[in-house]
């Protein structure tokens, strides 16, 4: 009986100890002029709007997507609320 509430409480330390990074975006920034944001990965998803060199972005994970017009595949971003895209070319995890 001793032995499992022992465990149970050591379970519980590292359960609570561990963070959870569930839904965690990654910081990164913009490598360029004028980087155009689409709704889908590929230049024919839809425009919409341009970055600039700096410009700070938030991936929402590191899984690089298949589509035309970026041979290093595309990033999945939150862009103000919204899922966007940007080819990974234009991307960089270093602060300018």
């Amino acid at each position: 009986m001793r032995k499992s509430i022992i465990r149970i409480v050591l379970i519980s330390l590292l359960f609570f100890c561990v963070p959870l990074y569930l839904n965690a975006s990654i910081e990164a920034y913009v490598k360029g002029n004028t980087v155009n944001i689409r709704q889908e990965p590929g230049t024919n998803g839809l425009y919409i709007t341009a970055l600039n060199n700096g410009t700070l972005l938030s991936i929402e994970d590191e899984t690089l997507y298949e589509g035309t017009g970026c041979v290093e595949k595309w990033y999945k971003i939150n862009y103000k609320g919204q899922t966007a895209y940007i080819c990974s070319k234009y991307v960089t995890f270093e602060k300018p």
